[in-house]
């Protein structure tokens, strides 16, 4: 719809106000019902803005979007994008976000959806290396190399590699480095 459009435009710069607005107006004007677009939109909103309270307001979002209200109301199915903005979310705003909270999410996306994206499992390397787990990112890239046709995400082996270096752990950067490059010509 034209509402989801110009909401997602206001997530897309983070303007969770104008978002919020938006949707208010959506509600009241057209009586249109908010969708997973538009709670993902909303939920982008807060991962962009980064500011105090975003956190709450996505975790409310995203709760709001699954409640029944009563029996005519519709219970609305996150989607992988959906989890993704929010994890993003707690990401952005380190003195809110929660690693633990965190892992609950990603637990949910992936009881939810078996095969998620390469981008989901390379924000997930980003959420472990966040949380200074280098072994859980590691973990995470194994989940890439089998998750993906190429198995090689780039951004996220340059960052276990990165982390892997920063730590002491130069045998394991080399071995991943090696890696990458022999997956790197086998794409060309």
């Amino acid at each position: 719809s034209t509402y989801n459009t110009l909401i997602n435009a206001c997530a897309t710069v983070g303007d969770v106000n104008k978002a919020l607005e938006t949707l208010q107006v959506m509600q009241q004007q057209s009586q249109c019902e908010p969708d997973v677009i538009t709670y993902t939109s909303l939920i982008k909103a807060c991962s962009i803005n980064g500011s105090p309270g975003t956190v709450s307001l996505a975790e409310n979002l995203f709760q709001e979007m699954q409640q029944r209200t009563n029996h005519f109301s519709s219970y609305i199915d996150p989607t992988e994008y959906t989890y993704l903005r929010l994890i993003q979310t707690h990401l952005a705003c380190p003195e809110e976000g929660r690693m633990e909270r965190i892992w609950e999410l990603a637990d949910g996306l992936l009881a939810h959806n078996s095969l998620p994206r390469k981008y989901t499992w390379r924000t997930f390397t980003h959420a472990a290396l966040r949380g200074g787990d280098v072994g859980k990112a590691l973990g995470f890239l194994d989940k890439v190399r089998s998750a993906t046709e190429e198995g090689y995400d780039d951004k996220a082996w340059a960052m276990v590699i990165e982390a892997c270096e920063a730590r002491g752990r130069r045998a394991e950067a080399t071995a991943l480095r090696a890696e990458a490059a022999r997956r790197s010509e086998r794409r060309t």
